[in-house]
């Protein structure tokens, strides 16, 4: 089918058709990095870790709900909110969510400063940052399908969006964190292999996923069984290639015997 396919890639691609998959997080990864670095050269003593442990209130969350909401809203009057914008062909951005991102990073930064989830630390609650997070869930997917479909959005809906979205993400996060921390927070051997190799696969997985799709798209089984075929499959030839090919052939063998050992 047309376009030629050589075509498509040295003309179309780099054109209408741009875009870095899974890829755009790094570049923004790296992009936030570099402001960090510049953020500390400008005032080093601000990174300084407290001597102790600095636990967030209920304040302190609802604050942070607002403040990452407000970008959204902002860029959402001039963006639809689900817009990807290629800037020079480094960055994949999405305009109304950029603002976010770069919240959620800070309070890495935050969090790090303040000694979470260290042992005298914060540690996010089970129960209720997953009853939070489950509730949200309902109610931005209720408020998204039922306010923000439309072509011109009134911009009273526009704050609310900014608002579910926000708190949304915020339980979500803390309430994976809090699953992770009581469930998969193990030194067992597979968790720490798997760890280990967690940046390689992310790397790699679509070139193991999308042929396992395409290979299984013609055969006739129920099309639950065909996804978790492939997801299961998926994980563990993408952990295979990053331990026993990709992680020798870099020579990082030794740096992750010494990670697992301390």
């Amino acid at each position: 089918m047309p376009p030629n396919y050589f075509s498509f890639w040295g003309n179309d691609f780099f054109t209408k058709y741009y875009q870095q998959a899974h890829y755009w997080f790094l570049g923004i990864l790296v992009l936030f990095f570099i402001l960090l670095t510049i953020a500390y050269k400008i005032n080093p003593k601000y990174f300084e870790k407290q001597s102790q442990p600095v636990i967030p209130s209920a304040k302190f969350f609802t604050l942070f709900a607002l403040m990452s909401a407000m970008p959204f809203f902002v860029a959402n009057l001039f963006y639809p909110a689900d817009t990807w914008m290629p800037v020079k062909l480094i960055f994949m951005i999405q305009p109304v969510r950029i603002g976010l991102f770069a919240c959620y990073f800070a309070l890495g930064a935050y969090a790090w400063k303040n000694s979470w989830f260290t042992d005298d630390g914060y540690f996010p609650r089970l129960v209720p940052w997953v009853t939070c997070a489950l509730v949200m869930l309902v109610i931005f997917v209720i408020y998204r399908v039922s306010f923000t479909l439309t072509p011109n959005i009134p911009i009273h809906y526009k704050a609310g969006h900014a608002l579910t979205f926000s708190v949304f993400c915020m339980a979500t996060a803390f309430a994976l964190m809090a699953i992770f921390q009581r469930f998969f927070d193990s030194n067992a051997y597979l968790w720490r292999k798997l760890a280990a190799n967690s940046y390689i696969i992310y790397y790699i997985h679509q070139l193991v996923v999308i042929p396992l799709a395409y290979a299984v798209q013609q055969v006739q089984l129920n099309i639950w069984i065909k996804y978790l075929g492939v997801s299961i499959a998926s994980v563990i030839l993408c952990f295979l290639i990053a331990e026993y090919i990709i992680t020798p052939a870099l020579g990082l063998g030794n740096k992750h015997s010494k990670k697992l050992s301390s």
